[in-house]
């Protein structure tokens, strides 16, 4: 038996999740080289333990006091799971020109999930659907938490080759010809989007608004059809089968 008292191990917290660290000290530090064994076939040899726990389980953690030759009294540290935050990306072409990435958690039915896409947009659900505005390189990041109130956080880089604006022309000419008469971005048609589209003069006064993809510009203002070479200002906001909320905009000249 030993003729000193035998320190007890100081854990901060004695229950945590997985990938974090756990810190540990004994409560009387004076006793000399310490040998710490966590119960994870480690051995850690430092005063203050700073160790992190990868995968979940109860683990035995005590120290080896050296010049003693006695181990403490271990104290178990229960390490709770942490949810599984990969994803897939899936990209298609709806109604033929929409161009959307799927993405989605690998693993569902966990209590949380937090996406950022990259350009702002930020949704909660297991599996989300975006398109992308601008061509680029964007960072998605899924951070998912569990029942037990771990979290984890997962990244994927995405390229977008082309620009996306609804696939509106830039141009028409409503001259009676029978060819571009009409205007309105051709994604508005698709069925895909409920949409409130407005165009405006140069000088920011509304000259149209339509919701239904079959009212289409006609290029009058105030029942007169504007001279050619005259340039409208057009703004959108759409909201895809996703309930996500985008706007887009351009312009768009007339001619005769």
């Amino acid at each position: 038996e030993p003729d000193f008292e035998i320190p007890e191990v100081v854990l901060a917290n004695a229950s945590v999740c997985a990938g974090t660290e756990i810190t540990a000290k004994l409560n009387n530090p004076e006793v000399g080289e310490i040998i710490w064994y966590t119960g994870d076939e480690q051995s850690i040899n430092e005063s203050d333990l700073q160790h992190t726990y990868m995968n979940a389980g109860t683990y035995e953690l005590k120290a080896f006091l050296t010049e003693h030759g006695v181990f403490t009294k271990p104290v178990m540290v229960e390490v709770k799971p942490k949810p599984d935050a990969s994803f897939t990306i899936r990209d298609n072409v709806e109604r033929g020109m929409i161009p959307v990435s799927y993405i989605s958690a690998n693993v569902g039915g966990e209590k949380a999930y937090s996406w950022s896409l990259g350009d702002g947009t930020m949704l909660n659900a297991e599996g989300v659907s975006h398109t992308y505005r601008k061509a680029g390189d964007y960072e998605i990041s899924l951070r998912v938490v569990n029942k037990y109130g771990c979290f984890w956080t997962n990244y994927q880089r995405v390229t977008i080759e082309k620009d996306f604006n609804l696939l509106a022309p830039n141009s028409f000419s409503p001259n009676g010809d029978g060819m571009n008469e009409d205007w309105i971005p051709v994604a508005l048609t698709s069925g895909y989007y409920t949409f409130e589209l407005k165009v405006y003069d140069r000088n920011s006064h509304l000259v149209f608004e339509s919701n239904d993809p079959e009212v289409t510009f006609e290029g009058k203002v105030n029942g007169k059809l504007a001279p050619s070479g005259e340039v409208f200002i057009w703004k959108a906001i759409t909201v895809d089968p996703n309930n996500v909320r985008q706007e887009y905009g351009g312009t768009v000249m007339i001619y005769h």
